[in-house]
């Protein structure tokens, strides 16, 4: 009789904790780093001379750009190449983007003919379209290596790396900046090579491991035998709620620490502990959205983050106290990987495992989209009324719309069976 897989932590086996790491890894390189530390490196672009703040916004919203193009290409690659290739060349390439930020002058003297601004937006691009394609294509990697009993916790687990990339870009950013901008880029560097280490280990042991385990060890769910009408709309709903999501998490994720040190004059000190503060309701999101998942079911969870987010961007439209900016911070930073989490459940939720990936990849590339478009929109709205307060409530607008989005679409799970018989 074959020897029974040793138990872990929450009843993960050895080969399920390795695909947890992985899918922790893929988030905290995707978004937590290339994505999240940029948030707090923008107003020392500024500051610094590099760019000036309408480049600095612009160079914000190549990355959101780059997300909607990464997210939009992922299923494609996928159909002729590996997702192990896949993943290993995403990693490598947004080291590569922070190597190559790292110097002011850059590319000269080397290249002449692309200035330093497109050099540093090209950049940026790279790392949002090979960010979004690890967070597409890497979620369902990780639910094929785990049983089916725990998919639910450890589809939310792997959220977690976009809190903890916050939190470590929060932290170590403040501590290097005062040194040069230069070293801070070369620190991410080197902790993104770190990071991309670990990545190829884990690859390395999954690749064997699923060649020794037996394919019933891992066999998906059966999926959800129901072609209605109402199944299709109701994921419109959850698809265009997520949308209006990525439209009004943009202020947060793009301007606010600019807003706190350029706008309300806060030191670096008090700026980056807001950061944190954002970091680590990150940390704390998919483990509050499993819970009440658990507790309320999907659709629910849903909505009481859509209500408790909206009131959290809006709360600098009401005081500039520091408590009220700290929970703006820790909630708005909460409900970005919590949403992400939720929503990715509802869709498995309706549509079945077998095609929760490609109906992901679909929520993800409207995400996408959405949000570079509010990238650009915000950035021009600003450089035109220099007014964050106009961007808070634009974002609080969203995240209200898209709840009603949810309400509109109901509860219901799946729509009824017709049988011949009937």
């Amino acid at each position: 009789m074959p020897t029974p897989p040793q138990k872990h932590l929450f009843g993960f086996t050895t080969t399920e904790v390795q695909a947890l790491l992985l899918g922790l890894i893929a988030t905290l390189a995707g978004i937590g780093l290339a994505r999240f530390s940029f948030t707090p490196l923008l107003p020392q672009l500024i500051l610094a001379g590099w760019f000036s703040s309408e480049q600095a916004f612009l160079l914000g919203a190549a990355n959101l750009a780059g997300y909607f193009a990464g997210a939009v290409l992922s299923l494609f690659f996928a159909r002729y190449f590996s997702i192990i290739s896949l993943l290993k060349t995403c990693l490598l390439l947004i080291l590569l983007s922070f190597i190559c930020s790292s110097q002011a002058q850059w590319p000269a003297p080397w290249i002449t003919w692309i200035s330093s601004y497109h050099w540093f937006a090209g950049w940026r691009f790279i790392a949002g379209v090979t960010g979004a394609m690890l967070v597409v294509l890497t979620p369902g990697y990780v639910l094929s290596q785990l049983r089916i009993e725990q998919r639910a916790l450890g589809g939310s687990l792997v959220f977690t790396g976009i809190g903890i990339g916050a939190l470590l870009s929060a932290t170590l950013i403040p501590a290097l900046i005062e040194a040069s901008l230069s070293l801070t880029w070369q620190a991410l560097s080197g902790l993104q090579a770190l990071i991309t280490l670990a990545a190829f280990w884990l690859l390395f042991h999954l690749r064997r491991a699923s060649e020794s385990v037996s394919a019933p060890t891992r066999t998906a769910a059966p999926t959800p035998v129901s072609s209605a009408p109402a199944i299709t709309a109701m994921v419109v709903f959850v698809i265009l709620a997520y949308s209006f999501n990525a439209l009004g998490y943009v202020p947060h994720t793009v301007f606010w620490m600019d807003y706190l040190v350029r706008d309300l004059q806060l030191s670096t000190k008090a700026s980056s502990l807001q950061w944190i503060l954002f970091g680590c309701g990150a940390v704390c999101g998919p483990f509050v959205a499993g819970l009440l998942a658990r507790q309320l079911g999907f659709h629910p969870a849903l909505i009481w983050g859509f209500a408790l987010k909206g009131g959290a961007i809006a709360l600098p439209l009401l005081s500039s106290h520091p408590l009220s900016l700290s929970l703006s911070s820790f909630v708005v930073g909460l409900w970005v990987p919590g949403l992400v989490a939720l929503t990715s459940g509802r869709v498995a939720e309706l549509v079945g495992s077998q095609q929760h990936r490609q109906f992901w990849s679909y929520a993800t590339a409207a995400f996408a989209l959405a949000q570079a478009l509010s990238g650009y929109l915000l950035s021009g709205l600003y450089r035109i009324t220099q007014d964050y307060h106009l961007l808070f409530m634009f974002g609080a607008g969203c995240l209200l719309f898209g709840l009603l989005l949810l309400i509109a679409a109901g509860r219901r799970t799946r729509a009824p069976v017709t049988h011949p018989s009937d």
